[in-house]
């Protein structure tokens, strides 16, 4: 009865070791002194047949689960450091979001600018360039025309340079 018995918890031993094992999922060499400790407290339980089972349970699952609190708490603080720079990172793109608009809204202001074509206004590129309909009549009035109908096509350069093509057609 004393070699069944040995054989009994040998195999329950060697399960406790397994489920620490898996527990642990071999993350780091704290894990393996764990599953080590619980195994030496499974070879004393082995050599004194005469204790009771409880005897080597209490300890052993006190220690899984000092051990399974502690990983929990380390797991908890990657997490945090992790959406920290993950903000931090959101921070730098938004950042870098905000300077590329800017450099983008001076390459629209240095790019050609399509103003009227077969004397229809193209008020989209007025909205780009924040101007109004008002805006440009004034301004072709300042260069002497008098309609939009009688411009086959309009573009401002550099917000200031017109280029401009007369219909063919009159419309005076």
């Amino acid at each position: 009865m004393d070699y069944l018995t040995i054989i009994v918890r040998a195999v329950f031993i060697y399960f406790i070791v397994l489920f620490a094992i898996r527990l642990c999922q071999k993350r780091e060499w704290l894990n393996i002194v764990v599953v080590f400790m619980i195994a030496q407290l499974g070879v004393v339980f082995l050599i004194y047949v005469e204790k009771p089972l409880l005897l080597f349970l209490l300890p052993t699952l006190t220690l899984l689960l000092i051990h399974l609190l502690y990983m929990w708490l380390v797991k908890k603080e990657e997490e945090m450091v992790e959406r920290f720079q993950d903000n931090g990172e959101k921070q730098q793109l938004l950042q870098q979001m905000i300077e590329n608009s800017h450099s983008m809204n001076e390459d629209v202001r240095r790019r050609t600018v399509i103003l009227i074509i077969d004397g229809q206004i193209q008020f989209q590129s007025l909205q780009d360039l924040k101007k109004t309909e008002f805006w440009l009549r004034k301004q072709l009035k300042q260069l002497g025309y008098r309609s939009v109908k009688a411009i086959s096509y309009c573009s401002l350069k550099d917000e200031g340079t017109f280029y401009i093509e007369e219909s063919s057609q009159d419309y005076s």
